[in-house]
């Protein structure tokens, strides 16, 4: 829906790119400019591939501005040699279950801001959560960690889904009570993610 039906009531342009131009990371690239393509969603690992692929053979992307990384890790080392060769560019980390409605929080890189990259260690951190979203990071007795303390990432506001289909009881398992909420409705999911806050309120995925 976010890469496909928002952008259209959006009244940009969407293009699928086929399965055999993916599959050559070089023919992916020369496509994103032959197509005028401003921002694309990949996963990292492919990210990674890119950016072999463009060491070797480099490829001019004047019109990508944008790239939204999510569903693995983000090693900061791959978006540090990516901006050396693209510095206009902005890296998006994406993070969020299917659960939460994916995109739930983020963090964006740039060449501005490389420096303070480096001081959050090998990966790049997932970021603030959105509008209307909770991230809480709790120990195993429901607390509220302090900010460096390792915790189970708990999720909470308008993004959550109902539940699993027809599982109840994995439901009412991954989906508590917000004891942090007075509204008695609220409720966290419990990703099974260790995360740690940052300064500034930024969570590191652990």
């Amino acid at each position: 829906v976010t890469t496909s039906l928002v952008p259209l009531m959006l009244d940009l342009t969407v293009v699928i790119c086929r399965d055999d131009i993916k599959r050559e990371p070089g023919h992916y690239l020369r496509e994103i400019n032959k197509q005028h393509i401003n921002l694309i969603k990949i996963t990292p690992s492919y990210f990674k591939v890119l950016l072999h692929e463009t060491k070797n053979d480099f490829v001019a992307l004047p019109h990508l501005s944008h790239i939204i990384l999510g569903g693995e890790n983000l090693p900061a080392l791959d978006c540090i040699s990516w901006l050396n060769l693209y510095p206009k560019h902005q890296l998006i980390n994406e993070y969020g279950p299917t659960e939460a409605t994916v995109a739930v929080s983020q963090y964006t890189v740039c060449h501005d801001n490389l420096a303070q990259l480096t001081t959050f260690g090998a990966s790049v951190p997932i970021g603030t959560p959105g509008p209307n979203m909770t991230c809480l990071i709790l120990d195993v007795d429901h607390h509220l960690t302090q900010e460096g303390n390792v915790g189970e990432l708990h999720i909470g506001g308008d993004c959550l889904a109902r539940g699993y289909i027809n599982q109840p009881d994995l439901t009412q398992e991954r989906f508590i009570n917000n004891p942090f909420d007075n509204n008695q409705e609220a409720r966290l999911y419990k990703t099974g993610d260790l995360c740690l806050q940052l300064p500034n309120g930024i969570i590191q995925y652990v």
